[in-house]
This record gives C-alpha cells, sequence and structure tokens, in this order.
C-alpha cells in the first residue's frame, strides 16, 4: 500500500512537472522568441533545447524519488540490480537461479559500477535520466528530416518537447527497467539511419558504420529488438528498391550484428555448452503470455523456481507455450485481443493509477498524441514511405506483444515515431494559413 501510494504521487509529480515545464515553454514561444532564433540550417540549438528540457523532467522525477530509493521494488528492476552486484561482486553476470544467459549484458554491466557505491540505486538512475534525456534530441533530428520544409524548425521543436515532456517515459526513468535506454537507442538509430534510406541521399560510410553499431546497441538492451532491426533493414531496401549501396549496406550491418553478438555468444557457449545468441528468456517469456491463466498481463508467480538446467529450462518452457498456441486458437485470438488493449491503453493498467485524476490526466495526453499523430499523417500523405518507417516500431511492437505479455511499458519505444507524426500535425495546425492572417 506504501508503494502503491508513493508510486501514485511520483507520477502526480511527473505530471505536475511535465506541464509546468510545458507551460513554461509554450509561454516563450508565444513572446515570439527560440523559434525565431534558431537558424534554419543549425540543428544543434534545437537539439541543445530539446534534450536540456528532457534532463530537467527525468532528474525532477529521480530527485522526487531519491527518498525512497533505497532498493529497488518491482521484480524486473531487483533481477537486474542484483545481475549487476553480480558483476561488480566479480561472480560475472547471473540472475537470482544461478542462470548465465537469461538477460542480455548490457544494462547490467551499466548498473555495474554503481552497485558497491553507497547510494549507488539514486547515481544509476540519475546516469539513466540524463542518458534518456537524449531520445528528445534524437527525436527532434527525426522530425528536422522528415517534416516538410515550410514547419521543419517548428516540428522539430515540438517533437522534442513532447518527449521531453511525456509522463509515461518520465516516469519509467525511475525505474532500473531497460525501457529509457532503449527508447534511447532506437530513436539514434532511426534519426542517424534516416538519410540512408533516401536513394537520392550522399551518405558517407560513417553513417552506415554508426547506424550498424546503433543496430547492435538496441539488441543489446533488449532482445526482441533484433526482429525490428531486420524490419527497418527492409524497409530500407523497399525504399531504396534494392539497389546496390542498399544491398551492400544491409549485407554490412547483418555482418557488423554478428561481431558484435559473437563475443556474447561464445561465452554462453563456455557458460552453457550451446551457442546462445540472445537469452535463455523465450520460453519463459512465450510462456507468461499464453499458459492456461493468462489473462494478458504478466503472472508467473512462482512458476520460474523449477530447478531445471538453464538450457533445459528455455527449452521445456517454449514447448508448453506452442503447444497452448498451437491447441487452443481460439483462445490466442482472444488473448491477442485482451493484450493489444493493454499495451495501447490510454492510462497504465496497473491498479495503482487508477485514480479518475491520473486517468483523465494521462488519457487526455495520449489521445492529444494519437489525434495529432493522425492529422499528421494527413499532413504527409504525399509521403507515405516516410509513414510507413515512423510506423514500423509501433506495428512491431503491437504485434510481438499481441503474443507475448501485453503492456502499456511495451509500446514506450514506439512512442517517439508517433510523436514526429504529431508534431508535424500540431505544426502544420499552428501554422495554417487561415491562423497565420488571423494572427496578422
Amino acid at each position: 500500500m506504501r508503494k502503491q501510494l508513493h508510486d501514485k504521487r511520483l507520477c502526480d509529480f511527473a505530471i505536475d512537472l511535465a506541464c509546468t515545464v510545458g507551460l513554461q515553454c509554450g509561454s516563450f514561444f508565444t513572446r515570439g522568441r527560440t523559434i525565431s532564433r534558431m537558424p534554419k540550417n543549425n540543428f544543434t540549438s534545437v537539439f541543445l533545447f530539446v534534450v536540456a528540457a528532457g534532463v530537467v523532467t527525468r532528474l525532477g522525477v529521480v530527485w522526487f524519488y531519491a527518498e525512497a530509493l533505497d532498493a529497488p521494488q518491482l521484480p524486473d528492476e531487483v533481477q537486474y540490480w542484483n545481475m549487476a552486484h553480480s558483476i561488480a561482486d566479480g561472480r560475472g553476470l547471473q540472475d537470482e537461479l544461478g542462470y548465465r544467459a537469461s538477460r542480455m549484458p548490457l544494462y547490467p554491466a551499466l548498473l555495474a559500477p554503481f552497485a558497491k557505491l553507497t547510494n549507488g540505486l539514486a547515481f544509476a538512475l540519475a546516469l539513466q535520466a540524463v542518458l534518456s534525456a537524449l531520445a528528445c534530441g534524437f527525436t527532434a533530428l527525426l522530425a528536422w528530416r522528415i517534416a516538410p520544409d515550410r514547419i521543419r524548425v517548428l516540428a522539430a521543436v515540438i517533437a522534442g518537447l513532447l518527449v521531453a515532456l511525456d509522463p509515461f517515459l518520465i516516469y519509467f526513468c525511475r525505474l532500473l527497467l531497460t525501457e529509457s535506454l532503449f527508447v534511447c537507442a532506437l530513436c539514434a538509430l532511426l534519426a542517424v539511419s534516416w538519410p540512408v534510406t533516401e536513394k537520392k541521399s550522399r551518405c558517407g560510410p560513417w553513417r552506415w558504420l554508426v547506424s550498424g553499431v546503433l543496430c547492435g546497441l538496441c539488441v543489446y538492451l533488449r532482445p526482441s529488438a533484433l526482429g525490428l532491426v531486420v524490419g527497418w533493414w527492409g524497409f530500407v531496401l523497399f525504399r531504396r528498391r534494392f539497389d546496390k549501396t542498399a544491398l551492400l549496406g544491409v549485407c554490412g550491418w547483418t555482418l557488423m550484428l554478428l561481431l558484435m553478438l559473437s563475443p556474447w555468444a561464445a561465452r554462453n557457449k563456455s557458460m552453457t555448452g550451446e551457442w546462445v545468441w540472445l537469452t535463455t528468456r523465450l520460453g519463459i517469456s512465450l510462456y507468461d503470455g499464453v499458459h492456461p491463466d493468462a489473462t494478458g498481463a504478466s503472472n508467473l508467480g512462482d512458476v520460474k523456481a523449477t530447478g531445471q538446467s538453464e538450457l533445459v529450462w528455455n527449452r521445456d518452457f517454449k514447448t508448453k507455450a506452442w503447444q497452448h498456441i498451437r491447441t487452443e486458437p481460439g483462445r490466442m485470438i482472444r488473448l491477442a485481443g485482451r493484450k493489444f488493449m493493454r499495451t495501447w491503453n490510454l492510462w497504465p493498467n496497473a491498479e495503482g493509477f487508477r485514480s479518475v485524476w491520473i486517468k483523465v490526466t494521462l488519457g487526455a495526453w495520449t489521445a492529444l498524441i494519437l489525434l495529432s499523430a493522425a492529422w499528421g499523417t494527413k499532413t504527409m500523405r504525399a509521403a507515405p514511405a516516410a509513414i510507413m518507417g515512423l510506423l514500423l516500431p509501433a506495428l512491431y511492437f503491437t504485434l510481438l506483444h499481441m503474443l507475448f505479455v501485453g503492456s502499456v511499458r511495451y509500446r514506450l519505444p514506439a512512442m517517439p515515431m508517433i510523436v514526429v507524426l504529431s508534431a508535424v500535425g500540431i505544426a502544420a495546425l499552428l501554422t495554417r494559413p487561415g491562423r497565420t492572417r488571423n494572427n496578422t
């Protein structure tokens, strides 16, 4: 009860902070400053402005939460923090069951330097808050690249600020989960690699190289990103009509990803006896979404503690999960609908966020983003390929979590791309000819 009360206070604080910063930024714009002073061909000022706004909101949440930062609370948080301690103690990466490949190593490795420090959890969350604020800048960069020229600057600023003020993204910054950093990595990937999707664009080898590294970082943060990365490669090939440059680039990305994952797979080979390129959690994660008592939410109870070896544990749960999928297609379809609703719920599904005020506030925010994104889609109807690229993450994670567990947290990586469409829509409304004449 105490944790639920604190979470509610924290969510209230995050919303208040976002609204305060938003009102200040809005007041700043209405006085005719900032945007008018930003050079049309210089993105640096936009990037720094929106990242600064993101740092303020995210560090504000960490500061508010500092009084209760004694230990992580959620099961996944506890596991990540324990794995960080395992690395810091010199035992290598392992979870509470002694399994060695149940999580990708990048996030626990980032937490490990803070594991032994006094107030290490607070320092780790502060670093996460600062790094995650970069997603604001990369989202603005994506909007800068995609938006029509007449609203490019305005759309970039709005996109960055919407991510900076997003109460869902702000709230997750105070949790020891991969969401915040994965959102940043994915935004960076799309923003940096977007020019290579355009056949007429002249991109040097460095852009292909950096994009390949970002693909690897996304997978190292979240193994389910592998399918999205491959889908992004397909989008690049499709948009460039499978030209020679695209084919060579995608082949290079494939080789880079294999090279980046090879040390992890070789390490797992020495630890488990098999080449494990991602993790051994596929079985339990799939079973969580389809077992006989599945509701669409995560509900495993004590099922994890089986006493089996890591590989057998993974294999057995995969077998059980696929058996349910094959023999109960009707239930799977019903579950898919529930998971879809959970993933795209206007407000959080957790019991601690069921107050009317939270529902109304977060519901209004989500509705604003989705409705303005629809208008942005209409504004950009002459560029269907760009719309397809922006909606690819949303489509991928929606379909994925209609099979696995559904939750609002699993749509977060797709939201900055939807926000780009929202920013285009809002910028188009603010600069439409009728409004301009009335203001003059």
